[in-house]
């Protein structure tokens, strides 16, 4: 999604859906955005449209959680706020209820 011009991605939310930001999206090898970009997305989507993703866990990435901690720091020395944070970071209560 973060490849996704910013307007695409208001209209995917507008239709329900849930906007992915990668932190392995910014990873040397991989990157295709910048932080400041998914930083700058989320303010303009609004943390409720937007759930937070490492894509680690595979044997030539760093742990995920030791990845989400760093995702987590980079996003709050961005501006965004822990109650943003933890919105995005636990999305279980935003599932649509066809699937939860």
């Amino acid at each position: 999604m973060n490849r996704f011009p910013l307007e695409v991605q208001k209209q995917l939310a507008d239709e329900g859906a849930l906007i992915e930001k990668c932190l392995l999206t910014v990873m040397p090898g991989w990157a295709s955005t910048t932080m400041d970009r998914i930083a700058a997305d989320i303010k303009a989507l609004g943390p409720e449209r937007c759930v937070l993703v490492t894509d680690f866990g595979q044997a030539n990435h760093p742990n995920p959680v030791n990845g989400m901690e760093d995702f987590i720091g980079q996003l709050l020395d961005r501006g965004i706020s822990e109650e943003a944070i933890y919105t995005m970071a636990i999305p279980l209560n935003r599932l649509p209820e066809a699937i939860s």
